[in-house]
This record gives C-alpha cells, structure tokens and sequence, in this order.
C-alpha cells in the first residue's frame, strides 16, 4: 500500500464509524503513525509503505473509529502553540480554553506585577498552568486537581515544557486543598486563579458527543444540576486567598453569564467583566474584589 491509499483508507474508516472531520483526523494519524509532519502527506503520495507502518497507522485508525478522542490515540494535543501529553482520564483541553489564558495574561501584565503567585484550580493537563508559566518564566504556578492522573501528566508537561522549576503541583479536591497550598507555597495570597471547571449540567452529559461522553472524565465536566455547583462553592474561599490586587478567571458556558457574575457578586467581589471568545459567545467571567 501507498502513502495516498493509506490516507484514503483511513478516511473511509472514520466516515464510517461517523467519526466528525474524518478528512483532517486521518491526516493527523498518518502523520503522527508514520512520524511526518502533515504538511509532507502529500509531497510524495505513492510512496510505499512497510508492512509494519500500514498496521500501526490502522491500529491507531481502529482506535478512533471506536469514537476514542484523537488526544487520546495520539498520547498528545496542541494547546496555545504548546505540545502537551495526553492520557485517557484526563481531560482534554479545548480552544476556547485559549480565551481564558490570553485574557488572564493580558489583565496580569496590565497590573505591572513584578511577581506573578498563580494557582490554576482543574487543571487536568496542565494546560493553562503551564501556558501561564510559559509566558511569564517567572514567579510561581500551582497546579491542583482532584486527579492524581491530572496532576502526574500536568507534572510531566510542565517538564516537557521546561517549566517545572516554576511550578508546584497539588492533589486535591480545590476547597479542601487550598489551606496547603497557601501555607506551603504562598504564604501572602494568589495573584491570579484560573479554573475550567466543570460547567456542564448533568442531565446535559448525555447528550454530548461520544468523545466526550465516553471516553473523557465526567469529574471534570458535570457541573452538577445547574452546572455551576463547583463554582459556587469556590468563590467564597477563592476570595479569602486572593490578594489585595488578585483576579480570578473562571471558564463558563455560553449562557451563564449572568448567574456566575451573581455568585461574583455574593462572594464580595466587586468588579466583574465577560469575555467572548472568536464566536462571539461568552466564555470567560473575570472578577476583582475591588
């Protein structure tokens, strides 16, 4: 078999397993099975393949078609131009992530900071954690998540992205964690927090696509009846760890909007701003205390 029907015969298996874009997912495990980059699939499209490359790259095209998420069959995702490692269990993270970590950064720089104390509650991979510390290189990350998995691959990415010397990395279930993450790594408050949380509610788990449904943790995704239970009861001891200048970005679903900034509201902050992301849709609640 050759570079070109291999490529078409991937693409047909995850048309028919219903697989969404089965086009640029089977450029993507070519690519990845074979160790070229995407851009080189169609340089050279009757070059003959091994025995051995044509069955890892449709063992890898069975896993998909099985509706197990691409990061999961790849062992790896791109997130704000960063390679991160991916395992079943952990949640993958999402473009529109990427609203959250620009709007925090630029509200951080704006506050000309000269050390930057963050914590990234949920952080699953690391993503924004590691973005974060990506950007700034200096100061101090904490990393937390009720997942011993989470926190050992945010852990790993935070290395693979050479950041790990910034970083601090926390199991816990976000409130009962706080209290040791402020005595051991920040005596005075939090900067910045940023938390994904899980905003969907959990009649709504069910009809998501069986990607998510599945294969992804539902600890991360169910919000509980309203969606918004996790973030409720955070904001209260989010606000008693923040310091005097600190901001908290929280990811949100596009209609709650209005009930999140209540809950800022009620948990004494005073000044709250929505982000949109390139959709126009809002996506990001960001709150001050004064």
């Amino acid at each position: 078999m050759n570079l070109s029907s291999l490529l078409r015969s991937v693409r047909k298996s995850l048309e028919a397993a219903g697989v969404p874009s089965p086009g640029v997912d089977a450029d993507l495990l070519v690519s990845h099975g074979l160790k070229i980059p995407r851009s080189g699939l169609y340089l050279d499209p009757a070059r003959e393949l091994s025995p051995a490359e044509e069955s890892l790259v449709m063992d890898l095209a069975r896993e998909r078609a099985k509706r197990l998420p691409l990061q999961y069959v790849t062992g790896e995702c791109e997130f704000m131009s960063l390679t991160f490692k991916m395992k079943e269990g952990v949640f993958i993270p999402r473009p529109e992530t990427e609203v959250l970590v620009d709007a925090m950064t630029e509200r951080i720089e704006a506050d000309s900071l000269k050390s930057h104390v963050m914590l990234d509650l949920c952080t699953g991979s690391g993503a924004i954690a590691v973005s974060l510390a990506c950007h700034f290189k200096t100061g101090l990350v904490v990393a937390s998540d009720i997942s011993p998995l989470a926190v050992e691959i945010a852990r790993e990415n935070a290395i693979l992205n050479g950041v790990n010397d910034i970083m601090r990395f926390v199991v816990g279930d976000g409130v009962g964690s706080l209290g040791s993450i402020t005595r051991s790594d920040c005596e005075h408050g939090f900067d910045a927090i940023t938390c994904n949380p899980p905003y969907v509610g959990s009649a709504e788990i069910d009809e998501l696509d069986p990607e998510i449904r599945d294969h992804e943790p539902r600890i991360a995704l169910d919000g509980g009846d309203t969606g918004l239970e996790f973030i409720e009861s955070m904001l209260p001891r989010i606000a008693s760890i923040l310091t005097g200048r600190g901001i908290v970005g929280f990811e949100i679903g596009e209609t709650q909007a209005v009930p999140v900034e209540a809950m800022f509201k009620n948990a004494g902050f005073e000044m709250t701003e929505v982000v949109k992301d390139l959709n126009g849709k809002d996506r990001v609640i960001i709150g001050r205390r004064a």
